[in-house]
């Protein structure tokens, strides 16, 4: 779970994330989004850096406390601008396709572990001591055990899980050197509103085109835990507000419940009022080069801290299809 010494804070002395001055790289993305939305409910003042690439500007409010800069985080001038005088830095910037990942690797290790160095490098350079990171689950691979923070060896076998982890090494490096207090967050599959790309997303856009039958990469039968968007971001600051790294700590950001795709496929069809819909498989465990067949993210080290999830992998699911046969 961690590198260095992790210092649990009690309740009364929690570190609260409001009136601060803080900076979201990949503000405008999916979880970027939401993350700008309950950071501005704390009174705080944001800044969005965002090339909207993935991210949309629909997704961030108008408000007076928000500022969104247009660019690149691989734009070291800009970034230092931006950076000025901030007090704490969200870094949520990267192509969050898996599967793409691979057909550009250039272009992955530009926006990914490249863009990281030049966040510690403007940190470093403008004396800011807080980061939070969006890392991935994907780093620890093919295991069928329990992945845990601690004892789990990284094992990635995708372009975009190695970058995680190549930043999850710069940024350990930076924290020692340059005083820099960071919390690395292994995500597990985050699921709300707002999402355009995964499995719900496509099924949907699949069975609104061709209602007759579902297209499925693999067996079906891969098995992974999902998460809303909501909890991920109360995981995110409970913990940020009940954990000291030292310089470093590492934590899952998961339900310790897990649905497999066939079984979203059931629940999008039903939410569909669809019957009678042939299931055409691609065969084999994996749905893509480099997918995880099977996910089970160890949620101890959070459950420790006192946090657990208010929805299950299956609520997940059910919420997230709702919303999204409203929003697309």
């Amino acid at each position: 779970m961690t590198t260095g010494v992790l210092v649990t804070l009690s309740s009364s002395v929690s570190k609260a994330i409001t009136n601060h001055r803080i900076l979201v790289t990949g503000g405008a993305g999916f979880i970027g989004s939401h993350l700008v939305d309950t950071l501005l409910k704390l009174d705080n003042t944001v800044t969005v850096i965002d090339n909207f690439s993935v991210g949309e500007s629909r997704n961030l409010p108008i408000h007076e406390r928000l500022t969104v800069v247009h660019g690149d985080v691989s734009n070291r001038p800009l970034l230092s601008v931006v950076m000025q005088s901030q007090d704490l830095v969200f870094h949520f910037a990267a192509q969050s396709n898996i599967a793409l990942s691979s057909i550009n690797a250039d272009a992955e290790i530009k926006n990914g572990v490249l863009a990281t160095v030049n966040v510690l490098e403007s940190m470093k350079d403008h004396g800011i001591h807080q980061l939070i990171f969006a890392s991935s689950g994907s780093v620890y691979g093919l295991t069928d055990s329990l992945m845990q923070e601690s004892s789990t060896l990284p094992s990635p076998i995708s372009i975009y899980a190695a970058n995680k982890i190549a930043s999850e090494s710069f940024i350990h490096s930076y924290s020692y050197l340059f005083d820099i207090q960071s919390l690395i967050c292994r995500f597990s599959n985050i699921v709300g509103s707002r999402i355009r790309r995964g499995v719900i997303h496509d099924f949907i856009l699949q069975l609104r085109e061709h209602p007759d039958y579902l297209q499925i990469l693999g067996d079906g039968n891969q098995y992974k835990p999902f998460m809303t968007v909501s909890d991920c971001i109360d995981a995110i600051l409970y913990t940020y507000g009940h954990v000291l790294p030292n310089p470093v700590a590492t934590f899952n950001i998961s339900t310790n419940t897990r649905i497999t795709v066939n079984d979203i496929a059931t629940i999008v069809m039903k939410a569909m009022n669809l019957t009678d819909v042939e299931l055409r498989y691609s065969g084999g465990s994996q749905g893509w080069s480099g997918d995880q067949p099977v996910v089970h993210l160890d949620t101890s080290a959070l459950s420790a801290l006192g946090w657990h999830p208010q929805n299950s992998a299956l609520s997940a699911i059910v919420q997230t299809t709702r919303s999204l046969l409203q929003e697309l």
